[in-house]
């Protein structure tokens, strides 16, 4: 069950306790109440309390019924945004001055189309690309005017000209194809779900496109398969990559998943322990201990020089390997500053039903910067893909990317 605490219960259809226990990595007792659990999808524990009894508190859910109170639906969500919202400091929210006008307004609606739009406004005040709402078959989400520019430029020059609005998805599947036919000229190799692909590049560069941090696998794999998957592939691209010059890995397609599938393959590039970030939750405004999360060595060292390369549309996950590509000293970050979306998404469900998350955690960097919102900047920065010029950019950065790595090996050599 989800509990909102002092308003309401929510309890929804659960996964198996089989699927469950595969996805627990440990779990360590603290106290009488306390346990710290680390689950395989996550990068830091989580703390639990374990309650005395079930709280005593109104429950809903699709057995017991959804309710579709106002006030109480308001309540709800203007506690899960005062209470969980990492960046209110950050972002001037005030909520308590925000309660009695807001309040107002859900009270004064008189369908669940109108108290639908009360409640977007509020997310969208959280200005979070992980901040969402769900309902009426309705789903908004904070518009990042750099993702609307990026897009656009997209869709002028896109490969399906039938295709009447642009979509992720459709990106995403050009951005495979511009990697497939261009970049490697249909000299392939895939695998985890062809979400890693690899080829060669000129020069004995080897090329590796990190295009997903999940579904490496089939649809309803747990994290600990998906790690599987992805190692199984990486043993695969090294024993390629193993007499490479250096090696260029391509995250521009990028939006993310899981953070310990960036932090294994950032693994490969260290052959000790680096503080990539640190990570807390915020509770009220109080920001809750902190924990250290290092890139820890995985496998067998890659010691050549490598390239990392970001876009704008790199983001989440994405954003987590840039965090973690950044400290190892064989790498260089070339692109354009990443999306900023870094933290974990909070899920939660209203009284009503209506679906929605939001970012719960701080991420900082190992330099001890904040990049939420801002994104992350490459060391070497090339131009946005603009209007008619989307592939050439992506294509010039690729060049840009090859003559530093090419500097990088000869002054290896000397």
């Amino acid at each position: 069950y989800v509990y909102l605490d002092g308003v309401a219960l929510i309890l929804e259809e659960q996964q198996p306790v089989e699927r469950f226990n595969k996805e627990l990595k440990t779990i360590t007792k603290t106290s009488d109440t306390l346990y710290e659990v680390q689950f395989w999808y996550a990068a830091a524990p989580y703390t639990l309390e374990q309650l005395p009894s079930f709280p005593n508190l109104p429950v809903f859910g699709e057995k017991q019924g959804w309710s579709q109170d106002a006030s109480l639906n308001f309540e709800a969500l203007w506690l899960l945004l005062k209470k969980h919202f990492a960046f209110s400091q950050e972002w001037g929210l005030d909520w308590d001055a925000l309660y009695t006008i807001e309040r107002a307004k859900a009270l004064a609606t008189r369908t669940p189309e109108a108290l639908f739009e009360v409640f977007a406004d509020l997310v969208q005040r959280l200005r979070d690309g992980h901040a969402g709402l769900h309902g009426l078959g309705q789903h908004i989400y904070h518009h990042n005017p750099r993702e609307a520019a990026w897009f656009d430029s997209w869709f002028k020059v896109r490969k399906n000209q039938a295709l009447t609005q642009p979509t992720g998805k459709e990106l995403k599947k050009e951005g495979y194809s511009y990697v497939v036919e261009t970049i490697l000229k249909g000299k392939v190799k895939t695998g985890a779900n062809d979400e890693l692909v690899w080829g060669w590049l000129p020069d004995n560069i080897g090329y590796l496109g990190f295009r997903s941090c999940s579904d490496l696998t089939h649809d309803d794999a747990v994290t600990v398969e998906e790690l599987k998957a992805l190692e199984d592939t990486l043993k695969k691209v090294f024993a390629d990559f193993k007499d490479s010059a250096g090696l260029i890995i391509d995250a521009r397609f990028n939006t993310g998943g899981y953070d310990v599938v960036s932090l294994h393959l950032a693994g490969r590039f260290t052959k000790e322990p680096r503080l990539a970030f640190r990570k807390h939750e915020v509770v009220y405004n109080e920001h809750q201990p902190a924990h250290d999360v290092f890139v820890q060595p995985v496998a067998e060292y890659y010691a050549k020089p490598v390239v990392f390369l970001t876009s704008f549309y790199t983001c989440s996950a994405a954003e987590i390997a840039t965090m973690c590509f950044r400290v190892l000293p064989t790498v260089a970050v070339i692109g354009q500053t990443t999306e900023g979306s870094l933290s974990d998404s909070m899920h939660f469900t209203l009284p009503n039903g209506w679906k929605g998350r939001l970012s719960n955690e701080i991420y900082i960097a190992a330099d001890g910067k904040l990049y939420e919102g801002l994104g992350l900047p490459p060391q070497i920065e090339t131009p946005d893909p603009s209007h008619g010029h989307f592939w050439q950019r992506l294509d010039e950065t690729l060049v840009v990317a090859q003559q530093h790595l090419l500097k990088r090996v000869k002054s290896c050599v000397n």
